[in-house]
């Protein structure tokens, strides 16, 4: 939903003026929908892969998980050097995560880190707990799409560089089965795959 609200509803206004003869029935929501049974011509999805390979499914981008924290927060707590000092820090939990309750970690030597993180806030919203990481309540493991600005403005740091989480995945554009696609699903992908592509994470 956050990635649907963020990156999806802003670029609707604009398109439906440039396309006066398509209308949208868009719908924001966090459970896994069934395109076919339920008539969608489009699901964009955020995930790890794409459950059912019946479907067309075109990839949009990647994304990667990072540990992120407000320099406010570090200032007061420090900065951990390892993935086992995490355990001495207050953490800040996303519920949807695979891993739940649990995070795991992997480095560029494909060594992996397995911990279990504590703190104040645990949530299904990753807003809520980005908004909390910029008020310095802890570290949070969250996509590098949604803190990029963030990161970009200084707001927030990564913590542990060179420590990623082991679910990294994907934005897929997912759609019925069939050899050809309507152009009008066409069009709306191809503005969608445009826009994510012109300023994603690197």
């Amino acid at each position: 939903m956050t990635f649907g609200r963020q990156r999806i509803a802003p670029l609707l206004p604009d398109f439906l003026k440039r396309h006066p003869s398509i209308r949208i029935d868009a719908r924001f929501a966090d459970r896994h929908v069934d395109v076919v049974a339920e008539g969608f011509d489009v699901a964009i999805r955020v995930g790890t892969s794409v459950r059912d390979s019946s479907l067309l499914s075109r990839k949009i981008a990647s994304f990667r998980n990072l540990l992120v924290a407000s320099p406010q927060y570090l200032e007061a707590a420090g900065k951990p050097q390892k993935p086992e000092e995490l355990a001495d820090h207050v953490c800040l939990g996303f519920t949807s995560n695979p891993n739940w309750p649990e995070w795991t970690l992997r480095n560029d030597d494909r060594e992996r880190k397995t911990v279990r993180p504590s703190g104040p806030l645990v949530s299904d919203s990753s807003e809520a707990l980005l908004f909390a990481a910029l008020d310095g309540l802890g570290i949070v493991l969250t996509p590098d799409w949604l803190v990029g600005p963030a990161l970009a403005e200084h707001r927030l740091v990564e913590v542990l560089p060179g420590w990623k989480g082991t679910d990294d995945g994907g934005v897929f554009a997912i759609m019925p089965p069939g050899r050809l696609i309507p152009t009008k699903t066409k069009v709306f992908v191809d503005e969608i795959v445009k826009s994510i592509r012109s300023d994603w994470p690197t």
